[in-house]
């Protein structure tokens, strides 16, 4: 499942269960500060695999193209991905 912008807003997050805590993760250095509302900061380098979604509540981070649907998170039956 693809998360959208308006999923982040309104999802809850796999890792703690908040919702509205998922922002998408922007690298390198934001030529102005970043809405805080939809971004949160991932670092100023990129080394390979790295999450583009990120819980500001726990830390939780994941892909948007691999969010798990609400279903699977229910059951139980999706973990999240190890990506380094």
């Amino acid at each position: 499942m693809k998360l959208s912008s308006k999923g982040m807003k309104t999802r809850k997050c796999p890792g703690c269960g908040q919702r509205g805590q998922l922002r998408e993760v922007l690298y390198g250095f934001p030529a102005s500060e970043p809405d805080e509302t939809r971004y949160t900061l991932g670092g100023c380098t990129l080394v390979g695999d790295e999450y583009d979604i990120r819980c500001i509540s726990c830390n939780w981070g994941g892909l948007k193209d691999r969010f798990p649907s609400a279903k699977e998170v229910a059951e139980g039956s999706w973990t999240t991905p190890n990506i380094n």
